[in-house]
């Protein structure tokens, strides 16, 4: 999640006079095929150009499907959740300020809106 923003961040944090690895991966709407840090590999090997995707998205079906499972596991987690919440918009303010200094954009960091937290917002559709 958020793979590319991570890395613009990273780059420019800890390599700001970098500017062809970051032209390459971070200018523009999407990586240029000259970006070669964002790229993945599947389970074949196989190059997924700036592509990251969940090799198993369903496996947490066994776990939630039932109700009673699915609250105590978020329960047991929202301490969690809240640390997450509050990085992830620290995260989203960091990659802001990031598009503004250097001109670009990095898609959108979807954030929970006020007053409700990000496992709030993920597992509702389980419960």
């Amino acid at each position: 999640e958020y793979y590319r923003q991570s890395m613009c961040l990273f780059l420019d944090t800890w390599f700001p006079s970098d500017s062809e690895h970051f032209d390459a991966c971070c200018q523009g709407a999407e990586p240029s095929d000259r970006c070669t840090l964002l790229e993945t590999y599947n389970v074949e090997g196989r190059v997924n150009k700036h592509e990251v995707s969940d090799p198993n998205p369903d496996y947490r079906q066994p776990f939630l499907s039932q109700r009673k499972t699915a609250e105590a596991l978020l329960e047991g987690n929202r301490y969690d959740c809240k640390l997450y919440t509050y990085a992830l918009r620290t995260f989203r303010t960091r990659v802001q300020a990031l598009e503004k200094k250097r001109g670009t954009f990095l898609g959108p960091v979807l954030v929970p809106r006020e007053g409700v937290d990000y496992c709030d917002e993920k597992m509702a559709h389980w419960l």
